[in-house]
């Protein structure tokens, strides 16, 4: 089974989520929940989570390899529901 950690935003803004270290970008409408998993088989993986007030950096150990993220089971391109730059 692949690690998996689930995050929801209990916030009332949307909030970005960045899968590290690549950097990549998911924003999160208020109350919803997204799945991040890892693309590796290794129970030892662990997630960290680091979230500074303005969004929310999500780190796996090397041996996750890549994090996908998920909404109600379908997979998330990099930059779902970024808001229009202004």
């Amino acid at each position: 089974m692949k690690p998996k950690m689930t995050v929801t935003n209990r916030s009332k803004e949307r909030r970005p989520i960045w899968t590290e270290p690549e950097g990549a970008d998911y924003w999160m409408l208020p109350e919803q929940t997204f799945d991040i998993v890892a693309d590796s088989d290794d129970p030892s993986g662990v997630f960290e989570m680091v979230d500074d007030g303005t969004g929310i950096q999500i780190f796996g150990t090397s041996a996750m390899g890549y994090l996908s993220v998920f909404h109600s089971g379908n997979l998330l391109e990099c930059g779902h529901q970024r808001p229009p730059e202004s």
